[in-house]
């Protein structure tokens, strides 16, 4: 189980904590809306070389790999030029451990939502942070124990589900 330790799930080397060029042609469709309480990405974290095989190869998936200024990368899956996930490198801080799927979820202000999710049982994992210009995110494990992140959002991702 992933305890409150800062940095288990997205150490300082991992791209959302590094610097990202954010761009309309890598990481913005402005024609998508997520109203608030709805899922709006999704991350795997884990090898990526065999990650993006497999779901190329199952789902169709293309890549838009976005390099990151500690010489990882960030790799959104396409579909039709449409983002509509990213896979990156498993941090290092959880080598042995099993590569995971982190869902976000749109809210209106990152730090409301997790001041309120400790409020209401849940366990803030990650503070709230700014992911480059893209928005605010918080990581946060609910009673239950099932992780989830909340995305106070700048600019609009593109998955439409």
């Amino acid at each position: 189980m992933i305890g409150a330790t800062p940095g288990l799930l997205f150490p300082p080397q991992h791209p959302y904590n590094t610097q990202l060029t954010t761009t309309k042609d890598n990481f913005y469709d402005g024609d998508s809306e997520y109203p608030a309480g709805t899922f709006c990405w999704i991350d795997l974290a884990t090898d990526p070389g065999a990650a993006k095989s497999f779901y190329g190869e199952l789902l169709g998936w293309d890549y838009l790999v976005v390099p990151t200024d500690v010489g990882t990368t960030y790799n959104l899956a396409t579909i039709e030029a449409r983002q509509v996930a990213a896979i990156c490198p498993l941090p290092e801080e959880r080598a042995g451990r099993p590569p995971y799927w982190l869902s976000y979820v749109s809210v209106a202000n990152a730090d409301e939502a997790a001041t309120k999710a400790v409020d209401l049982g849940g366990t803030l994992l990650m503070e709230p942070f700014d992911v480059m210009t893209a928005g605010r995110i918080s990581v946060i494990q609910d009673p239950t124990g099932a992780l989830f992140s909340v995305w106070g959002r700048r600019i609009t991702l593109a998955p439409r589900w």
